[in-house]
């Protein structure tokens, strides 16, 4: 049996990724646009299979307490999306002392590295993910149309998945200096910064189409930052990848594979948009 080339798996996959594309992207909009239930379960769906998957990626003696990372993890994105930070406090808390606990009744021998990969597990696939509920529960500024969580969030998603477009093409055609060759070895300087321009274009876009109120400085300022941090999360998985030796995280979406590898930046990216809205824009 004949091994197909590596041109043609590349243009399955490309196609593979285009069709899942086509598939879910409509749905996807309509419920960040809905807002409300339908938006907090996906949201809740992207921490647990995110937690899932950064278990799957982290040493073995951290992976039995997948089952206390999810439920932590749900609970942590059910307490933001009723944005109750009044029990966030208590949230930790209970969380800290159940972790010492279990590490202390298991006597497990490497019990400050487990207890940190937990902790590491939580922040990076339950809390971070979860800004996304914050930016689509911010209060709306229109009235009519698209509310304005909504309107922000599809900022960000033009900006970090313009990167990820601009990134691989810019790269693919005149990419040639290394940008972090231990870590992620096809990443390039010139794709990096290819990817930055797209990025600037989604914000341009998002100031045309839907956020016409928003100046357009702050909608780049959105956009630069979003594809910058974008990158650094794209980079954090890689770390995370090649310590484990998998190409992929999951094999949820086909061509994309798991909720890890398509909402990396999104992680990095939306904290940094959340903070900038509060502190900058009020």
């Amino acid at each position: 049996m004949s091994t197909p080339s590596p041109k043609k798996r590349s243009a399955g996959s490309l196609a593979a990724r285009v069709l899942s594309a086509v598939v879910f992207l409509p749905l996807f909009v309509w419920i960040v646009r809905a807002g409300g239930l339908p938006f907090s379960f996906l949201v809740g769906a992207i921490v647990v299979l995110a937690t899932a998957e950064t278990y799957n990626l982290l040493s073995a003696p951290a992976r039995p307490y997948l089952a206390f990372g999810i439920v932590s993890a749900a609970v942590l994105a059910a307490i933001l999306a009723r944005d109750t930070g009044a029990l966030l406090l208590p949230f930790f808390t209970i969380f800290f002392l159940l972790l010492f606990l279990s590490l202390l009744v298991t006597r497990a021998p490497s019990a400050a590295r487990i207890g940190g990969e937990v902790v590491f597990a939580l922040f990076y696939a339950a809390y971070l993910p979860a800004h996304m509920l914050l930016i689509r529960a911010l209060p709306d500024a229109r009235g009519t149309g698209m509310e304005t969580g909504a309107a922000l969030l599809f900022l960000v998603f033009l900006a970090t998945w313009g990167t990820d477009t601009g990134a691989y093409f810019t790269g693919k055609w005149i990419g040639r200096t290394p940008l972090a060759p231990v870590i992620s070895p096809r990443k390039t300087v010139e794709g990096s910064l290819g990817g930055l321009v797209w990025a600037l274009l989604g914000g341009w876009l998002a100031h045309v189409w839907f956020l016409p109120e928003l100046p357009l400085a702050h909608c780049l300022m959105l956009a630069f930052g979003a594809s910058v941090l974008g990158q650094a999360g794209d980079l954090c998985e890689s770390v995370l990848k090649r310590q484990a030796g998998v190409k992929d995280s999951a094999t949820w979406i086909p061509g994309h594979g798991g909720v890890l590898d398509r909402f990396d930046a999104i992680f990095f990216a939306t904290p940094f948009a959340y903070i900038y809205l509060r502190l900058v824009l009020s």
